[in-house]
């Protein structure tokens, strides 16, 4: 209990992030 897991919150913000970019570019491609 020295520390908590910055690593694994900053990949799982990580991969979050790249899930939303994805959806998001997803919708205008589908607008077009």
């Amino acid at each position: 209990m020295g520390g908590y897991p910055w690593r694994a919150f900053s990949v799982l913000c990580f991969v979050w992030l790249a899930i939303l970019a994805g959806k998001i570019e997803a919708v205008p491609m589908r607008g077009q």
